[in-house]
């Protein structure tokens, strides 16, 4: 299967299960809780064994995507998308790859039973240029992926916009292709914190 169709696949089965795992297990949403800090939110995120299903499934197609499907330690589900799939090197317009999955994000975010979920959207890149520049681009990442998504209907309070730079890597910047997988995008799903 096409890594695209895939990614289409993954996009469609992250948000369907989310709706059959939370429908009726969360909480009314605040209007301030997209901006809370990651620390707060700690241990207080609902996770299910239905969740855990999916993410198991999620993480099966996604295995020969580049895309990361994972439970973090506060019980949020993170997508991780890397540079080849979303931005090219040194650039914050998302590319046209990335378009069909966040579309379908976007739509399965609006259904009813997951209208109060909350996303953070998390800007990283590689060690070259400096701190600041990429500070910068890490934040016009996520923020073009977060206007996107506005775009698309997602209301602007129900979105969190970050920019870690270089500061978070999950490979070693020494070869082109880790610092490839360096330059991403995570997308965090979360439910409001009372």
């Amino acid at each position: 299967m096409k890594p695209l169709r895939l990614c289409v696949l993954l996009g469609l089965g992250l948000l369907a299960g989310a709706c059959s795992s939370l429908q009726g297990l969360l909480p009314e949403r605040s209007a301030d809780a997209a901006s809370a800090p990651s620390a707060a939110k700690a241990k207080q995120n609902v996770w299910s064994t239905t969740m855990q299903d999916r993410l198991d499934r999620l993480q099966k197609i996604a295995q020969e995507t580049g895309i990361s499907v994972t439970r973090t330690d506060d019980d949020e589900l993170q997508v991780n998308l890397p540079s080849d799939f979303s931005f090219d090197n040194d650039r914050a317009s998302l590319k046209p790859q990335m378009r069909p999955v966040l579309d379908h994000f976007a739509d399965s975010l609006e259904s009813a039973v997951l209208t109060h979920l909350l996303v953070r959207v998390v800007g990283h890149t590689d060690d070259r240029g400096s701190d600041d520049a990429n500070v910068k681009l890490s934040k016009a990442r996520a923020a073009n992926v977060a206007r996107y998504l506005q775009d698309k209907g997602i209301a602007a309070s129900r979105i969190a916009v970050e920019g870690h730079g270089e500061a978070e890597p999950v490979a070693t910047n020494a070869q082109p292709y880790g610092r490839a997988l360096n330059r991403r995008v995570d997308l965090f799903l979360r439910e409001p914190i009372r």
